[in-house]
C-alpha cells in the first residue's frame, strides 16, 4: 500500500481552523480516494459527509498548502453543488488559491500514466450477455445525461431509429463515436434490453414521463468522465450493424478481441461517474447542526437539489416525527423519483392524522403510477369524491377510476 505523503486529517483541522468553519454543519470525514481521480482534485460526497482527495496527489511532488487548498474547495461544496460567482469569491479567500490551484494542473499534467486498479475489478461480462450499445451524442459530456433515474432504476432514453435486441442480464458497454473512432464511456451490469421502447406516462400524476428501452441500476451503471476515455477503437474495427442499429454483439466483433475491453474495465482505476440515487443513499440525512424541524422543513422545501432536499428531509424526520415531517419527507422522496418509498411514507402520514385526505390523494396518484390496484381502489372508496375531484380536476379523476379498474 501507498504510504501517505500528506496527513489529511491534520491538514482538514488546520483548514477549519485558519479559512473555514461553517456551524451550521458537522465536519466532514476525509479520505485519499479509491480512485486514481484524474477529472478532478477531489470531490465531497453530501450525504456522506466525506471529501475524496485524489490519490493522484498522494505525493511529495505537491505541497500541503495546494493539498489544504482541495480541502478548502470541497468544504465549501457543504452550502452547495454550482461553481458559480459567490463561490468562486469563497476561493479567492484562500491565500494564493490561483496559485497552488496552477500547482495542481500542472502537476496533473505530468502523468502519462494512471496506475491500475489492482486488485483489479470483477464483472460480469462474458460474449454470450453483451451488447455494445452506442449512445446519441458524440464523445462529449452530453452521453452523462442520457439516463433517468426513477424509482430506483436507471433508463436509457429512447430516441428514434434505435432498434435493440430483447435480453435480461446483459453486460452493456456504452459507446459514443467521433468521425474516426468509437470510445468505451461506460458499462451496466444486469440489463435488461427491450426491442421496443416502454413508456412511462406519469407526469400528470406527479412523476416523470419519457420512453425508454435499457433498464439498470445505479449500483450496476459505471460512466467515465470525457477526459478519462482512453480506450479508443477505430470505427472501422467495430461492425456496420452498430451504426445501422446503434448496437452490435460481442458475437458480431471480428476485428479486434472484445476481451481485450473486459480487460480494460477490470483494470480501469480512473473517475466514475454514477448517475442517479443509489438505494444506500435513499435513508442518509443532511450533515445539517440544525435540530428544529420546523426550520428543516423550510430548508428541505427551498433547496434546489433533488437529493439534498431529501436529505434534508430525512433529517426533520429523524428531529421529530410528526405528520408534517412525514409529509415533506414523502413529497421530497417523490420529486427524488423514489415512489416506492414514497408512498410507505405517504400512509405513514396519513395514519398520524387519518382524517386527511391529502396524503391519501398523494398515495393515490402514486398507485397508479406504481400499478398498485388494490391499494389504489381501496383508497378510491376511502377519499370522499368531491376531495378528488376538487384536487385532480374532473378529467383526471375519470381517468384514475378507469386505470384503477
Amino acid at each position: 500500500m501507498q504510504a501517505d505523503h500528506h496527513d489529511l486529517h491534520a491538514l482538514l483541522q488546520l483548514v477549519l481552523e485558519l479559512y473555514y468553519k461553517d456551524d451550521r454543519y458537522f465536519t466532514p470525514t476525509i479520505s485519499w480516494s479509491n480512485e486514481h481521480k484524474l477529472a478532478a482534485f477531489g470531490e465531497y460526497q453530501f450525504h456522506e459527509n466525506h471529501i475524496y482527495i485524489s490519490r493522484l496527489l498522494n505525493t511529495d511532488q505537491i505541497s500541503k498548502e495546494a493539498i489544504m487548498s482541495v480541502i478548502y474547495h470541497e468544504l465549501l461544496h457543504q452550502d452547495g453543488t454550482e461553481h458559480g460567482q459567490a463561490f468562486d469569491r469563497m476561493t479567492e479567500q484562500f491565500p494564493n488559491y490561483g496559485t497552488l490551484s496552477q500547482e495542481l494542473e500542472e502537476y496533473f499534467g505530468t502523468i502519462d500514466v494512471v496506475p491500475i486498479l489492482n486488485p483489479t475489478r470483477a464483472i460480469r461480462a462474458l460474449i454470450d450477455n453483451t451488447v455494445l450499445v452506442l449512445l446519441p451524442n458524440e464523445h462529449e459530456q452530453q452521453y452523462l445525461e442520457q439516463f433517468i433515474y426513477c424509482n430506483r432504476a436507471l433508463y436509457l432514453q429512447h430516441y428514434k431509429g434505435r432498434t435493440l435486441p430483447n435480453i435480461d442480464d446483459a453486460f452493456v458497454v456504452w459507446l459514443c463515436q467521433t468521425k474516426t473512432e468509437t470510445f468505451i464511456v461506460g458499462w451496466s451490469d444486469d440489463a435488461t434490453l427491450c426491442s421496443h421502447p416502454r413508456e412511462f406516462d406519469h407526469e400528470k400524476w406527479g412523476g416523470l414521463s419519457f420512453d425508454y428501452q435499457v433498464k439498470s441500476k445505479p449500483e450496476h451503471t459505471h460512466l467515465l468522465f470525457p477526459a478519462n476515455c482512453t480506450c479508443p477503437i477505430p470505427n472501422n474495427w467495430l461492425p456496420a450493424k452498430l451504426d445501422q442499429k446503434g448496437y452490435c454483439l460481442a458475437s458480431d466483433i471480428r476485428d479486434f478481441d472484445i476481451e481485450d475491453v473486459f480487460d480494460y474495465l477490470r483494470h480501469y482505476s480512473e473517475d466514475i461517474f454514477i448517475p442517479g440515487l443509489l438505494d444506500k443513499a435513499i435513508d442518509s440525512c443532511a450533515p445539517l447542526t440544525e435540530r428544529d424541524a420546523r426550520k428543516l422543513i423550510t430548508a428541505s422545501i427551498e433547496e434546489t437539489t433533488t437529493y439534498r432536499s431529501l436529505w434534508i428531509a430525512n433529517l426533520a424526520v429523524q428531529a421529530k416525527l410528526s405528520y408534517k415531517t412525514l409529509f415533506n419527507q414523502a413529497d421530497a422522496l417523490r420529486f427524488a423519483s423514489v415512489y416506492d418509498k414514497s408512498l410507505d411514507v405517504f400512509m405513514g402520514a396519513s395514519r398520524m392524522k387519518s382524517h386527511a385526505n391529502e396524503p391519501k390523494i398523494e398515495v393515490l396518484k402514486i398507485c397508479i403510477m406504481l400499478g398498485n390496484k388494490a391499494l389504489g381502489r381501496r383508497l378510491l372508496d376511502e377519499i370522499p369524491e368531491r376531495n378528488l375531484v376538487t384536487t385532480l380536476g374532473d378529467t383526471l379523476f375519470k381517468e384514475a377510476r378507469l386505470l384503477l379498474s
